[in-house]
């Protein structure tokens, strides 16, 4: 398995790498910026956008 921080799973196992993406130059204005992809952070997103359609 590859050298990654992740403990030896098929989630380490089969992930793809992620492309590098360039910073952002400018500044960014936004009503709400969910940080994160875990349980919580999927279910706030989720919740806004069923919520504010």
């Amino acid at each position: 398995m590859a050298n990654t921080p992740y403990p030896e799973s098929y989630y380490a196992a089969s992930a793809n790498a992620v492309p590098p993406r360039p910073a952002l130059q400018d500044d960014v204005e936004t009503d709400v910026c969910v940080i994160g992809a875990g349980y919580t952070g999927l279910s706030s997103a989720l919740f806004l956008l069923e919520s504010f359609r």
